[in-house]
């Protein structure tokens, strides 16, 4: 079984995700198109090499429609011989594409595959992919993991404080400028637009601000129908 490495690894700052954030102008293909050239140009691999393009997407309606992977790598302007797929498994989807590459890699299917993400929710918005009233009557993306069975692994302590280690982290690093080696500035019509991640994620730092979400986010719930149980034995 061959052993799959990562050669490298990019991202695009994070924007709002809502009209007017500083990622707005930019059509998703763009976005990440950007982001799969810079990648290409760090490594030096020659893209006609590729075998397989793997992006996670999860509205992938609107301008994120038709399989926004393989028209990312058309609009980049790289070999069109090359394959694309686009998956969907929620906000893991760009980590199931990960894994996709990494296991047809150790199965022998291929030698070099591009995985890429990408998320444009101040054009494509949460939710915008429901259909007619099916949507109405599912729960909000986000809503998900507060309505699976009670785990107590995961209790609201729990979940509020593995919610803002990655804001950490990511606030750790900006400080320290360690994201520099990884996020690549973006450009809009030759204009540099933004270089590093929006500043509110500094409040999600602290577990009570977290947690102030999570309840939130429940009170969203109530209002769309769903009632979501926080005690153990009202989820059996």
């Amino acid at each position: 079984m061959d052993e799959a490495l990562v050669l490298d690894a990019v991202r695009r700052p994070i924007g709002r995700g809502k009209p007017g954030g500083a990622l707005s102008g930019l059509h998703p293909v763009e976005l990440l198109a950007q982001t799969i050239a810079a990648l290409l140009d760090r490594t030096g691999v020659d893209p006609r090499l590729v075998e397989d393009v793997g992006t996670g997407c999860v509205s992938q309606v609107g301008e994120q429609y038709g399989n926004v992977g393989r028209m990312t790598w058309l609009g980049a302007g790289l070999p069109e011989h090359v394959a694309a797929v686009t998956v969907e498994r929620k906000c893991g989807s760009s980590q199931q594409a990960v894994h996709f590459a990494a296991g047809g890699i150790a199965s022998g299917q291929y030698d070099r595959v591009v995985v890429a993400g990408v998320e444009s929710m101040s054009r494509v918005p949460m939710g915008a992919g429901c259909i007619d009233d099916v949507g109405a009557r599912l729960p909000a993306l986000g809503l998900e993991l507060a309505q699976r069975p009670h785990d107590p692994r995961r209790a609201a302590a729990g979940r509020a404080r593995g919610a803002c280690a990655p804001h950490r982290r990511s606030q750790c690093g900006q400080t320290h400028k360690f994201p520099s080696a990884v996020v690549i500035p973006t450009e809009m019509s030759g204009r540099h637009i933004a270089d590093s991640d929006w500043n509110d994620r500094d409040l999600l730092t602290t577990e009570e601000a977290v947690a102030r979400l999570l309840a939130a986010r429940a009170g969203l719930a109530g209002r769309r129908g769903f009632r979501l149980p926080t005690e153990p034995e009202e989820r059996k």
